[in-house]
């Protein structure tokens, strides 16, 4: 799970009236995940150079 992902779970437990947008917005990023990991399967492991 990315640093976004886990924000917005924390914004999720800190405001529960606003479930609904939330969930929806952690839907969003774990679709854009999935499809970034198989179009970039091993981005995690590319190190910068430099």
């Amino acid at each position: 799970m990315d640093k976004t992902q886990f924000i917005w779970g924390y914004i999720y437990q800190k405001f529960p009236k606003d479930e609904n947008e939330i969930l929806n917005i952690l839907v969003c990023l774990q679709k854009l995940h999935q499809e970034i990991e198989q179009i970039f399967p091993e981005a995690q492991t590319f190190i910068r150079p430099g």
